[in-house]
This record gives C-alpha cells, sequence and structure tokens, in this order.
C-alpha cells in the first residue's frame, strides 16, 4: 500500500484524502464488525465537515483571508465533535472514524500554512502524527502544499522524528540486499526478527504447549551462525519458524533462491493409503519418461521415500494440522529443489513393476496448464464448478458466467478439494448467491499491543474480540442443493468460505477435512532479500468454536484410495452427486 503513495499526488485538498483512503485500506480488517449506526453517521458527519464545508472555503479559487479562516472554524469545530467522550468512544473500536482526527489535522496544517501562520501549522502536523505515525503516512510531509515550511526548524524536527518511526515500521536497516552469504549479523538479526515478531504477536502458541520459543530462539543462534551460504540460512529460518506449528507463519528464501530451492517438475504427487503415488502428469515429456498417474514412488535420490521426507523436507515446512503438514510433504515440496539437479525417482506400476527415472525440474516447453475453475453439467441435471483460488475476483467472474446454468440445475457441486485461499471477501461474494437471507463470517481475536497494560496487569496477554459480521444476500440467489467438495489442500481463505457456507447450514460438506489454517499473517522484510510472515489473528466459527489446528470436518467423509485413482475415478464427486440425488427424492 505505501507504494502508491507517491510524492507530488498528495497536493493540496487531495493529498489529505488519498491519505485517508489509503489509512483506510492499510488497516481495514482491524475493526468493521461495529453496526453501522454505531459509527458510519459520525464518519460521515466529520468527512462532510472536510470536504463539503471547509474545503471550498480553503482551497477554492475565491478562497480570502477570511474565508480560509471560516474553513478553519469548521475544521476545529470537527475537532471538538470527535473529542465528545461518546463518538471518542466510537473511534476506539473503529479505525475509520478514529483515523479522521489525522485527517482534519491535516487540512488544518494546510489551511495555516495558506494563512502564513507556519507555527500553527506544524502544531497540527504534530498533533496528526500523535494520531499515528508509519510507512503509508511519511510521505504526506513531502505534499507541495507544505513546501513552505521545509526551512522551519520544528517541521524538520518532526521530519526527523517520523523518520525514525518509520524506519522501526519498515525494517529498512534489516532488509539487506542479497549476497551468497551474508555476514553473521544479518543472520542473528533476521533470526531475531523472526523470533520477536512471533513472541509479541503470534496468536497460536496454545497450539503449540510444549515449544519454548525462547529456548527455541537461543538454540538456532548458533545453527544460523555456522551456515554457510544464504540458501542454508534460509533453510534453518524455516526450521525456527515450522516450530510455531501454524500454516500462515512461514519464511520465504530471497528471489534470487527460487531456482535453487524451489524448482520443480510439472507433476504433483499424494499421500493416499499412507504411501505416496504421482496423481498428476502434466507434461508429454514426463510420459516419455514412463511416469505415469497412480505410479507408486518409492525412493527419492535413493533413500526411502519417507526416509527422505523425513530428512529434506518435514523439518522445514510449517503447518497447522497433520492433514496439512503431508500436503506440504508430499505434495507441494516433495520435489523442489534446484533447477538445474534432476531428481531421481524410483517408481512402481500398478503390476509391481519398478523403474528409476531421473526427471528434470526444470526447462519443460509442453506444461499443460490446469483448467482453472473449471464449469460442467453433469448427468441428472447437476451443475459443476470448480472454485480453485480466491486470489483475485477471476473465481466469481466464473462463478457469475456460470450462474444462469447453476439457476436451472437441480443441484450444484462447488469443487474447493484445490484451493488454497486468496481473499476471503471473494468467497463472501459468491456465498452471497447461493443464501436467500444474511449469513455470518468468522468471529476474530487478536493480541492487545498495549504494553502499558501488560505492565500494570503482570504481565497478561489480553485478546480483543471482534463478533461475527453480517453479510446480506445478494439479488435473486440459488436456492437449490449445494455441495461442497473439500481436501487437505482446501486453506486459509478457502476455509473462511466453508465455515460460513457450513454456519448458514447451506448444504453438505463432502470430502475430507480441510487443512486447518487461517488468519492475518503480518508480512517483514529480511536481510538478502528474503521475508517471512507471522499469524496475528485468530479465526473462529460465528459461535466461537475453534477449528484452526483441526481443521473442518465433512458432513459426509469420501476418501480417495489407490484404486479409485488408478481407476480414473472421483470418490468425492460421486459422494456428492449421490447427495444431490437424494435430495431430487
Amino acid at each position: 500500500m505505501a507504494q502508491s503513495l507517491r510524492v507530488g499526488i498528495l497536493v493540496r485538498w487531495a493529498a489529505g484524502w488519498l491519505c485517508t483512503f489509503l489509512i483506510a485500506s492499510a488497516l481495514h480488517a482491524q475493526d468493521t464488525s461495529m453496526p453501522a449506526s454505531a459509527w458510519i453517521d459520525a464518519y460521515q458527519r466529520v468527512q462532510k465537515m472536510r470536504h463539503e464545508q471547509a474545503a471550498p472555503l480553503i482551497t477554492g479559487t475565491d478562497a480570502d483571508e477570511a474565508s480560509i479562516a471560516r474553513g478553519v472554524e469548521i475544521l476545529e469545530e470537527a475537532l471538538t465533535y470527535l473529542d465528545e467522550a461518546t463518538v471518542a468512544d466510537l473511534g476506539n473500536g473503529s479505525v475509520y472514524l478514529r483515523f479522521r482526527r489525522f485527517d482534519v489535522n491535516r487540512d488544518l496544517a494546510g489551511a495555516f500554512v495558506r494563512l502564513g501562520d507556519e507555527d500553527r501549522a506544524i502544531e497540527h502536523l504534530r498533533a496528526a502524527f500523535a494520531t499515528g505515525v508509519g510507512p503509508q503516512l511519511a510521505p504526506v510531509l513531502e505534499a507541495d502544499d507544505l513546501a513552505p515550511l521545509r526551512d522551519h526548524e520544528g517541521f524538520r524536527r518532526l521530519n526527523a522524528e517520523v523518520d525514525a518511526w518509520t524506519r522501526i515500521g519498515s525494517h529498512a536497516s534489516v532488509a539487506t540486499p542479497y549476497t551468497d552469504n551474508l555476514s553473521i549479523e544479518e543472520k542473528i538479526a533476521g533470526l531475531s526478527m523472526i523470533w520477536s515478531r512471533a513472541r509479541e504477536d503470534f496468536v497460536y502458541f496454545d497450539q503449540v504447549p510444549d515449544l519454548d520459543w525462547d529456548a527455541a530462539y537461543r538454540e538456532a543462534i548458533p545453527r544460523v551462525i555456522a551456515t554457510d551460504s544464504t540458501r542454508d540460512y534460509y533453510r534453518e529460518l524455516q526450521r525456527f519458524v515450522a516450530q510455531l506449528r501454524d500454516g500462515h507463519s512461514n519464511a520465504y528464501p530471497p528471489e534470487e533462491l527460487f531456482d535453487a530451492m524451489t524448482s520443480r517438475p510439472p507433476l504433483s504427487c499424494e499421500r493416499i493409503e499412507g504411501t505416496v503415488i504421482v496423481r498428476e502428469v502434466r507434461s508429454d515429456a514426463l510420459r516419455a519418461l514412463g511416469v505415469e498417474e497412480g505410479m507408486r514412488i518409492v525412493a527419492i535420490d535413493g533413500s526411502p521415500v519417507d526416509d527422505y521426507i523425513d530428512r529434506e523436507v518435514r523439518p522445514f515446512v510449517s503447518s497447522s494440522t497433520p492433514q496439512n503438514e503431508e500436503v506440504r510433504c508430499a505434495t507441494y515440496f516433495l520435489l523442489s529443489g534446484a533447477a538445474d539437479t534432476p531428481v531421481s525417482l524410483e517408481l512402481e506400476s500398478a503390476s509391481g513393476e519398478r523403474k528409476t527415472v531421473a526427471v528434470a525440474r526444470s526447462g519443460y516447453d509442453d506444461i499443460e496448464p490446469r483448467d482453472k475453475n473449471a464449469f460442467r453439467e453433469l448427468d441428472g441435471g447437476f451443475t459443476y464448478l470448480a472454485l480453485d483460488h480466491f486470489e483475485s475476483n477471476e473465481t466469481l467472474q466464473a462463478f457469475l458466467a456460470a450462474k444462469p446454468k447453476i439457476d436451472a440445475s437441480n443441484g450444484l457441486v462447488l469443487d474447493l478439494r484445490r484451493n488454497g485461499g486468496g481473499n476471503t471477501s471473494v468467497g463472501y461474494a459468491i456465498l452471497a448467491h447461493l443464501v436467500d437471507e444474511p449469513y455470518l463470517g468468522s468471529r476474530t481475536s487478536h493480541r492487545m499491543r498495549d504494553s502499558l497494560a501488560t505492565v500494570r496487569t503482570g504481565g497478561t496477554i489480553e485478546w480483543i474480540t471482534t463478533p461475527a459480521k453480517s453479510y446480506p444476500p445478494a439479488a435473486n440467489p440459488y436456492v437449490g442443493p449445494v455441495a461442497v467438495l473439500i481436501s487437505p489442500i482446501t486453506f486459509s481463505a478457502a476455509e473462511g468460505f466453508v465455515v460460513a457456507f457450513d454456519a448458514a447450514d447451506r448444504g453438505v460438506l463432502v470430502g475430507r477435512t480441510t487443512g486447518g489454517s487461517t488468519g492475518q499473517p503480518m508480512m517483514f522484510p529480511l536481510p538478502g532479500g528474503g521475508r517471512a510472515r507471522v499469524c496475528v489473528k485468530r479465526d473462529l466459527y460465528p459461535d466461537g468454536r475453534a477449528w484452526v489446528g483441526h481443521g473442518i470436518d465433512p458432513d459426509i467423509e469420501a476418501v480417495p484410495t489407490i484404486a479409485s485413482v488408478r481407476a480414473g475415478r472421483d470418490v468425492e464427486l460421486e459422494a456428492a452427486v449421490a447427495w444431490l440425488r437424494d435430495q431430487r427424492k
């Protein structure tokens, strides 16, 4: 978001308006569940005073000293209104309303510049930044209308103070550029950054009751110092973060190491019935080597597959549940490695015949793209739509494009088995077309960051809980029976959809337990160009039921077998269609 603030855009009154918008965008996830009547009226009143009443007087083409002074009076009335006890209390529960104080003071600073009163202008700038300081706010001081203040000593002092807080927020001194081997100081700084961020903000320490995080940090220090490459350093950071046992808390290597660490061939594997099999092949070059769906992987690079996973994969993956750990170990990262290094696979066919093939991790020019968000009509007058991701409105558009046929169908299967998440709002927008009354999203909570309160309560960690928000249905929703396919790959925002769907009692969940992880991660940079994230928000069912760390169970369990995969059967879809047929009886 900070990147969208550019010097030259923040000019005159538009500067304050744009800053308002960006602040709200950056912080929108905090506390928007308050009923609209509780704070929106106050918000709109202040915005009306700013934009409709004061702005024309201050920045209009006919603005003179008298009109500017009248505009100042209106803005001061807005501050007085924000200071009223009831309004201030509403501001404590709504970041949108709270940051109007920043905007009003910023507006006043611009007005006093126009009046030639630099001291009063700086006074209001200080008041604005007392509301909040961060990388997204610092460019305000570079706005053109504040240029007359540049040489004022008070302005220079304020700028230096804001820079100091901005550095803390941006971690610029820690985010050093890539080198093949970082210094010891950089390695310790990156490890310490992860340790401190998790210590202060991570929300799932109760999921790892045996973890002594401080001891884990101390034990990791000599390991990161001993690494002799940035690649190995990031492997140690991944090992460290993995101890949190959370799918939304991870360490990511620098882009310069992607080819060396994350390259993999165009095939996917899955653990089924306790063994790892080839589930999908998307290249004729691989088929020419004899790699086929349904083959069992016996060994990788000469090691039995489970030994290889336990040595090369499992210690470095972050996951919240056993089922999602297996997805990461046997599907996502099993064959990852250096782009220029083939992986040796010992494969066993259905007949028991074994062969060893060297599979390149890169260089394919015949990769078959997956059919994203596929729609098709099924026998029995039913429809099927895969919701493969919630990363963009592409999935919503696919649903809306298919909706006329869905509306005419006898029942709908929504397939979220490959949906690893994205933006919860995309899933909610789809769900709005499947319900005929308001539905509830997730209840959330996060740790309260109030150091003084922590001291006064003897180290007590307090929580802020946001009740589930109600969402309205769309016009003309589909009201036929709906079955949702889920799997351990169903994760994050996809699980947010499943929670809302399940809580609304809209239909049936079919398949296997979901991945069991969601939340709001806090992302931050690391030395060498990498980054990490720590989960800072807990999500619950609207009634408070916990599911993170376990997953969301299906109403109808349907589990693929090696035999079903080799036969080309989709047992989960079969179970969903069987349920839809029962609804027609």
